[in-house]
């Protein structure tokens, strides 16, 4: 493993900040405001994500929330939302409160049926796995209280090529992850030798998740943990799709959609100029507008139709280079570069890309004018 010593560093870190994790029932709760509920009687402080988890197992759709709170304001809106989950006690629903305690405040509300094990024996599992696949790489580490841990990895003898691309070649690994809202899961990843890029691939590749804490389900998880060669299958999916976005040009949807994810991390005009470098959204709408299309006015459906100068594969590795190298213009957070990797992974296997079905205008060039 190189650089042992971050990586021990890491371990440490992360354990130390080891959430505690409490399972209530939603009888048990009241939701005081925003920033706060009681939980059988003792007042907590929640973060903004744990009341968004809330709001989600309340089954309130966040634009209706903020509409309904521009309308009646805050005091109305926390005694609408009591209401809506006094309802809901009839149920008797399960939720877990994942708390951060080093900050002394709720982090997390999810659902209890998530499979979720201690960091000491996530650490454990990896190691484990580790031993038996001598050379392994660690290729990033990343951790955030509210999110969860997760470590990529990558094994230099792990190489493959594609058919028909001579000079693009990969190598795999392995991406352990402990995630608050998911749970355990070994998924494949792979780097793109010619620059270095990452991907995190969690869709349609027998990604192993741990279902439940049985005894035989955790001893299913852990033989595939320790026998990760399986996952390896996906390098032919992963081939089959790379020929595919090589040849589809992405939607101003897809590519709007990346240019996004980055976008909250783009501070000041020269960071938004840097992003623009590789999303160009702004000079695509300007050619749209120039042929009498305006894409802002626009709905995302539309948008899916409307044909980019990029292909999906140029368009996955601007999204893995920015999230994969370190520079001044768009300073990235570890939990950010993770997420993005995540992001590229679930573009490059989508089902079918907007641009993949459609088909030219027969009747274009044939149409009379009345």
């Amino acid at each position: 493993m190189s650089d042992s010593q971050t990586y021990i560093a890491f371990k440490e870190k992360v354990i130390e900040r080891s959430p505690i994790r409490t399972e209530v029932s939603l009888n048990d709760l009241d939701i005081l405001d925003e920033g706060r509920i009681c939980v059988r009687g003792l007042e907590a402080p929640i973060t903004r994500q744990a009341f968004e988890d809330l709001i989600d197992l309340i089954g309130m759709p966040q634009r209706l929330l903020r509409l309904f709170r521009t309308r009646m304001g805050s005091h109305v809106t926390v005694n609408f939302l009591n209401a809506i989950r006094q309802a809901l006690t009839s149920n008797d629903l399960k939720v877990q409160l994942i708390a951060d305690g080093k900050r002394r405040e709720i982090v997390r509300v999810l659902r209890s049926k998530v499979a979720l094990v201690s960091y000491p024996l996530f650490f454990e599992l990896f190691e484990r796995s580790l031993q038996e696949q001598p050379g392994m790489e660690v290729r990033s580490l990343y951790f955030h209280p509210q999110t969860g841990v997760s470590i990529a990895t990558a094994h230099p003898k792990w190489e493959f090529g594609l058919p028909g691309l001579s000079d693009e070649v990969f190598r795999s690994g392995l991406s352990f992850s402990n995630r608050l809202d998911e749970g355990l899961s070994l998924q494949p990843f792979n780097e793109r030798l010619i620059c270095s890029n990452g991907m995190v691939v969690r869709e349609k590749t027998g990604a192993h998740r741990l279902k439940n804490l049985n005894p035989a389900e955790l001893e299913r998880f852990l033989i595939n943990t320790l026998r990760p060669q399986t996952l390896r299958r996906y390098e032919k999916q992963f081939s089959e799709q790379v020929g595919r976005m090589a040849h589809v040009q992405a939607s101003f949807a897809e590519l709007q959609e990346a240019h996004d994810q980055f976008a909250k991390h783009a501070e000041g005009e020269q960071a938004q100029r840097f992003l623009q470098s590789y999303f160009p959204t702004g000079e695509i709408k300007a050619d749209y507008k120039h042929k009498g299309y305006d894409l802002t006015q626009m709905g995302r459906m539309q948008c899916r139709n409307a044909r980019t100068p990029l292909k999906v594969w140029d368009l996955v590795n601007n999204i893995t280079f920015l999230a994969t190298h370190k520079n001044i213009e768009l300073p990235l957070t570890s939990s950010a570069r993770h997420e993005m990797q995540v992001f590229a992974g679930a573009l490059a296997f989508k089902k079918t890309f907007d641009t993949e079905c459609l088909i030219p205008d027969i009747y274009e060039n044939s149409r009379k004018i009345n």
